[in-house]
């Protein structure tokens, strides 16, 4: 079985942008996230190692996942409320976090060997 180069650990969510006042908009988002995403743009098979929500919040993520080439054995989800950050104002930068989904990733569930074939790790996480 072959496993991903690289595995990303860390949290996926969603951020919820203010544009006008009382206009949201949703973005799939989260710095580790984005790591792994990235590297499988470069061509560096890569995995996100986090869980999700089993809402459409937590699908939006499994789309774009898979729309990335990420290896999806890695993505946990959870019947938890989705990771949130929300973010009233851009001009002065201001956000807050609201969900759990992430913290309940179990790397049990993490696919056997995949650390003797992974050349890179990257944890990084807010929770």
């Amino acid at each position: 079985m072959v496993l991903p180069r690289a595995v990303i650990f860390g949290e996926a969510l969603i951020d919820l942008v203010q544009g006008t006042p009382g206009q949201w908009k949703g973005y799939p988002g989260g710095a580790p996230w984005n790591v792994a995403r990235a590297l499988s743009r470069l061509g560096v098979s890569s995995a996100f190692a986090g869980s999700v929500s089993l809402d459409s919040l937590g699908d939006e993520i499994v789309l774009q996942s898979e729309a990335a080439g990420l290896d999806m054995r890695f993505i946990q989800r959870v019947d938890r409320d989705p990771l949130v950050a929300i973010v009233p104002s851009s001009r002065p930068p201001r956000y807050f976090f609201a969900g759990e989904a992430d913290l309940f990733f179990d790397p049990v569930l993490m696919p056997e060997g995949w650390l003797k074939q992974a050349e890179l790790c990257h944890f990084s996480c807010i929770s």
